[in-house]
């Protein structure tokens, strides 16, 4: 089955064409002050729009033609624009029969003098800057003066000559200092089609290209915009490079240009230089003579393209390298990639497999299949390896030297993410001993950050250990500072905000990390986990109780971006809770509780992970119809969600992330609702045993859990006693609680379970009081679906609406948003409805 994503949909998208007569004929009213009388104008627009095919930057530059040649002028006898009689306007026009003409004829009437500097300027495209034309000015014979004189002699000269461009409206000055820019594509390209035939042109730019190269060499400081303007330029006269010696050095000059642009993110003009510098080459002899070159283009085009996401492109320049590449070492770069690759497209288990390939060669193996045992083991190994180390021994370890344990080290990086979606958490937490291991036998490496942080994720998920996990979390981000290790920071970022932080800080403190590690991410190329902190972060934002309308523009934002980059397996994550936000918005297809609407349907999404065996995906969806199925009053789905839920979560070690977040608490929520309703024991028991297990966490320190574990006290209190002065007081101290923290959607909940309680013993004052407390809270929290329901199900309480008397502190719901302006903090203070989506 075929998942279907319809985030575009969501998204306006304005197309600009051409204006039609009537357009034109606005256009020239307005210009010449007769928008009064559109009639007097229309034969006169009838011209421009015959000439310039209604393109309105054209109309103005043909009436600015018509100005200077004196065919529109302004009269100071009617005070008022006038024009020729239209036929000789025509026929004075007849050779402009385009918007080319158009242009073309503004160039023409450029001084002599100007004339070659804007065919130089041109040469360089759509901007350039003054610097740039100067040392190309001064240096390059252009054959125009007998006795070979520069163009230009001094910079104010230059000036003075692109102040003249300007006022004829070919070139502008940018909001940049002496960045120049073509006032339009069309003019650039007329000025570079019609002052010299390509023959020439390409001889132009290769005497451009060498002299910029020979400025770059000379200059000391190696500025990276001169090697790219000599390398475009170059590129640019190529046809005329024909020696294989010179071709061979041009394709070098491109895979340094490349690696530049690598260097400062620039990941698509990187990959325009390397498959330039892979065309250069001779493909019958390229791999015979020139080997190194030939592989460190290729391997590097092979990551551009998965940085880009132009996954279809690096197949046939993979294969290349892992046909004619000559020894393993030679290959790894490529297998590394396609392991990436594989795993973006959801083809986990393909991944998993060509990893442990790759590992077994560098010498690191793993059991087939793994057990308890081997986990226990090698848990024991790392402890007995740690023990005695302080934090202070931690960081001052020495640096890995090794190529192989380097390379295998970030082999296992790739893999981690693999195996976890697979829920294979043997080879999961056998990856992460290893890695751990290697730190600390072989020395740190940019991937040893990582190797800590996951450490703290085994030492909270298998020991309980909550403390212990945070502290190697902590580490890990200070040896992503000390390394300088940028290219991890992201995965660290990731790791340590889904399993680690939660369990000590805030929820709402990881939102600005997170969209750190995603900007981190983009800007080293490491895509794949720039865009898991995207998925962490909208994960999280569900949690914390911040509004829903802009957690859906985000979500639309983020999952446009995972699909831009062919993040397959990350975008299928992520869209469980987009659409679970539209249901509790009011935008489900038919039913709340079934995640099925704008952006996918549930049959055909987990049918989609039944056959890429993405057992998280899965999880996710029991999740959210869990949390949906008691929203909605749904408790039969609910309880069936619990259940799946509840088996798979005590079979293995104690999943950490955000997924199991709400589980404890949803579960213990359904089953108090069940013992309620049906009386029995088992689900007392097994409400008992979640709260036990949240108070667990609350003692740790887990400060997330306090509202929660308030709420399910009260609940459980409730099943015993009668409506009384002390329930009132735990139901006030979970309301306060999740008030305080933030959590908006627990304090509407809360506040929904205290109304529902005091209804059921008939005390409606307290009753009416509550529920339309969490109607309002709903509400702002834009959970539109569920305020409705409140009112559909509580008719009495809401057929004459009022205003809760009871004051409920809730602005602390901003807290954490802070890359919102402070404009935007402003709006939403005053005036929460400037976010809804219907105003």
């Amino acid at each position: 089955a075929k998942l279907s994503f319809q985030g575009y949909d969501r998204i306006s998208r304005i197309q600009l064409s051409n204006l039609d007569l009537d357009g034109v004929n606005k256009i020239v009213a307005k210009l010449t002050k007769y928008d009064y009388d559109l009639e007097k104008t229309k034969p006169l627009a009838n011209i421009v729009f015959q000439r310039t095919h209604g393109n309105a930057f054209f109309c103005k530059q043909f009436l600015s033609m018509l100005q200077k040649e004196e065919m529109l002028y302004y009269s100071l006898r009617s005070y008022q624009w006038e024009w020729e009689d239209i036929q000789k306007i025509e026929e004075k026009t007849s050779s402009t029969d385009n918007v080319v003409d158009v242009v073309a004829k503004n160039i023409e009437r450029l001084p002599e003098n100007l004339k070659p500097i804007i065919k130089v300027a041109s040469c360089f495209r759509s901007s350039f800057t003054a610097t740039m034309l100067e040392d190309v000015l001064q240096n390059l014979d252009l054959n125009q003066n007998d006795d070979k004189t520069p163009l230009i002699t001094s910079t104010e000269e230059l000036l003075q000559n692109l102040e003249k461009a300007s006022e004829a409206g070919v070139i502008r000055m940018t909001s940049s200092k002496n960045v120049y820019r073509f006032s339009h594509d069309r003019i650039m390209s007329v000025a570079y089609t019609c002052l010299s035939e390509e023959q020439e042109r390409e001889q132009l730019h290769i005497r451009i290209g060498e002299l910029m190269k020979q400025i770059y060499v000379s200059d000391t400081q190696k500025e990276s915009w001169k090697l790219f303007v000599a390398t475009n330029q170059l590129n640019l006269g190529s046809a005329q490079i024909l020696g294989k010696t010179e071709r061979k050095s041009l394709a070098k000059m491109n895979l340094q240009a490349g690696e530049n642009a690598i260097s400062s993110s620039s990941f698509v003009l990187a990959a325009k230089y390397l498959d330039y510098g892979i065309a250069l080459l001779d493909k019958d002899t390229n791999w015979n003579e020139d080997y190194d070159l030939s592989l460190n283009l290729y391997s590097a085009a092979v990551e551009m393209a998965f940085c880009n996401g132009n996954f279809d492109e690096y197949e046939h320049i993979a294969e290349e390298v892992l046909v004619k590449g000559r020894c393993f070492r030679d290959k790894l770069r490529v297998y590394t990639s396609c392991v990436d690759m594989l795993g973006a497209r959801k083809r986990h288990e393909d991944a998993i497999e060509l990893g442990f390939q790759i590992l077994a060669d560098l010498g690191e193996k793993f059991p087939k299949r793994p057990s308890l045992i081997h986990v226990i083991g090698h848990l024991t190994k790392t402890k007995s390896m740690l023990r005695g180390k302080t934090d202070e021994d931690l960081m001052e370890l020495s640096r890995m030297t090794d190529e192989d344990k380097i390379a295998a080290m970030k082999m296992l990086k790739s893999i981690t993410t693999h195996v976890y979606v697979l829920h294979k958490m043997e080879y999961f937490a056998l990856i992460l001993f290893r890695m751990m291991q290697l730190s600390l036998r072989h020395g740190l490496s940019n991937v040893s950050p990582l190797a800590f942080a996951s450490y703290g994720v085994m030492l909270r998920g298998m020991l309980g250990d909550i403390k212990g996990g945070y502290r190697y979390g902590k580490l890990a981000l200070e040896l992503v500072d000390r390394l300088d290790a940028r290219e991890t920071e992201a995965q660290v970022l990731m790791v340590t905000n889904i399993f680690l932080n939660h369990w000590q800080k805030p929820l709402h403190d990881s939102i600005d990390p997170l969209l750190h590690g995603h900007r981190v991410g983009m800007e080293c190329g490491d895509t794949e986990y720039a865009l898991y902190c995207a998925n962490i972060y909208l994960q999280l934002y569900f949690y914390t109780g911040l509004p829903l309308q802009p957690y859906e523009r985000d979500l639309n934002d983020f999952c446009m971006k995972m699909d831009e980059y062919k993040q397959e397996a990350t975008l299928h994550v992520t869209l469980p809770y987009w659409q679970c936000a539209l249901n509790l918005m009011g935008r489900a297809e038919k039913d709340p509780t079934e995640l099925t609407g704008e952006v996918m349907d549930q049959a055909e999404y987990l049918e989609t992970s039944e056959e890429s065996n993405d057992e998280r995906a899965k999880q996710i969806v029991l999740s959210l119809r869990l949390q949906l199925g008691y929203y909605f009053g749904d408790l039969d789905l609910a309880q069936n969600m619990s259940k799946k839920l509840w088996k798979d979560f005590e079979s293995k070690e104690e999943d950490t992330s955000l997924t199991s977040y709400g589980l404890t608490f949803y579960s213990a929520l359904v089953s108090l609702e069940m013992a309620r309703h049906k009386k029995t024991r088992k689900h007392k028991a097994h409400a008992r045993k979640c709260i036990k297990k949240m108070e667990s966490y609350v003692n740790a320190g887990a400060i997330n859990y306090v509202h929660k574990l308030l709420l399910l006290q009260a609940e459980y209190a409730s099943l015993y006693r009668n409506a009384s002065d002390e329930i009132k007081k735990m139901f006030e101290a979970a309301i306060s609680a999740a008030s305080r923290s933030g959590f908006v959607q627990d304090c509407a909940l809360a506040n929904e379970r205290a109304g529902i309680f005091f209804g059921d013993f008939g005390d409606q004052f307290w009753a009416s009081e509550y529920l339309t407390c969490a109607h309002e809270l709903y509400e702002e929290y834009g959970a539109k679906a569920k305020a409705n329901q409140l009112e559909t199900s509580y008719p009495a309480v809401f057929s004459t609406r009022k205003e809760s008397t009871r004051q409920v502190q809730t602005g602390s719901f901003l807290k954490g948003r802070r890359r919102f302006s402070n404009k935007v903090f402003e709006l939403l203070q005053s005036d929460p409805a400037q976010f809804d989506e219907n105003e």
